[in-house]
């Protein structure tokens, strides 16, 4: 047997017998910890506890719309607060999805987005008819005159804006605590920008109970403006701070 054959031997038998050290591995790995199982009662944990938390910071000092008997009989209570319930609903479904490293899109949340889009153009529709009951008016001047006036409450919009971002701001440290901070997510940038929405969602649920303004494109800028912040914000955090 050669010297270059006895050689292979006895490498072959290390490798056999006992693995070899990697510095450069061990040096990749040596500051990681075992990241504990995630328990989905922690996500829906964390979504119980940002409701009532929510309340008390938006809802109870100002209490609910002075309306809002009459409201609740138009049945606008409920469209309003059922807009935000469907995309709180699909972005929780993607937040639970895609928190582990096997991530799979609910396929469960494009109904409900599905479903939101049909009530908005409901909703939309029965407002341009209210608002031209003969039908005399062109659809596109109507919906014109709709958006300008929504824009013209700009200067009184900064409160819906602002509370819906504080609501939401809570809820996602509630969400960060319970949930985010122990996932193994392969996506961070997605999970945090459907986390944000999510909780921009949640706020504007429980903010628009309070709220008179009910236009459809006031909730399009105002309200939608703020959940996108949220979901701005949430995408920045997933980026910088979430890691498996």
């Amino acid at each position: 047997m050669s010297i270059n054959d006895k050689s292979r031997k006895n490498n072959s038998s290390s490798v056999a017998g006992e693995p070899q050290k990697r510095p450069d591995i061990d040096a990749l790995v040596a500051d990681l910890k075992p990241t504990s199982v995630l328990n989905n009662a922690q996500l829906w944990l964390a979504v119980a506890l940002s409701l009532p938390l929510i309340t008390i910071i938006l809802l109870i000092p100002r209490g609910l719309r002075p309306d809002f008997a009459v409201a609740l009989d138009a049945g606008t209570v409920f469209w309003k607060a059922g807009l935000f319930i469907l995309l709180a609903g699909a972005m929780i479904l993607w937040v639970k999805s895609l928190s582990r490293p096997a991530a799979v899109a609910s396929k469960v949340a494009w109904p409900l987005l599905m479903a939101l889009m049909v009530l908005f153009s409901a909703v939309y529709i029965g407002q341009v008819h209210a608002v031209d009951t003969a039908n005399t008016t062109p659809i596109l001047i109507t919906t014109t005159d709709m958006a300008a006036r929504a824009l013209g409450q700009a200067s009184g919009a900064w409160s819906c804006f602002a509370s819906v971002i504080v609501g939401g701001v809570v809820s996602f440290a509630v969400l960060w605590a319970f949930w985010l901070r122990k996932t193994a997510c392969v996506f961070p940038r997605k999970l945090g920008l459907v986390s944000g929405l999510f909780c921009g969602a949640l706020a504007a649920m429980i903010y628009s109970l309070q709220c008179t303004q009910d236009n459809v494109f006031y909730i399009l800028f105002y309200y939608g403006g703020s959940i996108l912040s949220m979901g701005v914000m949430g995408r920045y955090m997933g980026a910088k701070y979430m890691k498996w």
